[in-house]
């Protein structure tokens, strides 16, 4: 089956930019990122919130779904996952990355400087390992931090 790329949309430059891990079966069909329910759930929650859709650029890591839509398969934070989904993968930062996962890492910070926002949402630990080596969203939920810089 042929990869399915779905491209990043919304204003660059972008006051706040959102970056997820890789896009759903639904953002697929639609050529539209966070179009499906968790889509219009942070559309919800951003609108509700104050902002506007002028205003938010929507991105992810990875461009594709990885194999079987599941996220081992480019970066975990298991070993044993790590052995069979990506072997080879060194560990890093307490993560493994693939090199779809750097590659799209390395295409995230070119878009956050084309992009410049004042806001970065990292949606979920992959994306927010990313952006600042912190393994887990749980303890940082919430919070405002600085950008460092990616991989």
């Amino acid at each position: 089956m042929p990869e399915i790329t779905v491209p990043p949309h919304g204003p660059v430059p972008a006051h706040i930019l959102v970056i997820g891990d890789f896009p759903t079966f639904d953002d697929e069909r639609k050529q539209k990122l966070f179009s499906g329910q968790t889509g219009e759930e942070i559309h919800k929650m951003l609108h509700e919130a104050g902002f506007l859709a002028s205003e938010i650029r929507f991105t992810t890591i990875l461009k594709s779904r990885p194999y079987s839509s599941q996220l081992k398969y480019a970066w975990t934070k298991v070993a044993k996952d790590a052995k069979l989904c990506m072997p080879g993968v060194e560990k890093v930062a307490g993560a493994f990355a693939s090199n779809a996962w750097k590659s799209g890492a390395y295409d995230i910070q070119l878009e956050i400087e084309q992009c410049n926002p004042n806001v970065i949402i990292a949606l979920g630990d992959a994306v927010l390992w990313t952006l600042t080596k912190e393994l887990s969203v749980d303890s940082w939920r919430g919070s405002l931090m600085r950008y460092p810089s990616v991989y």
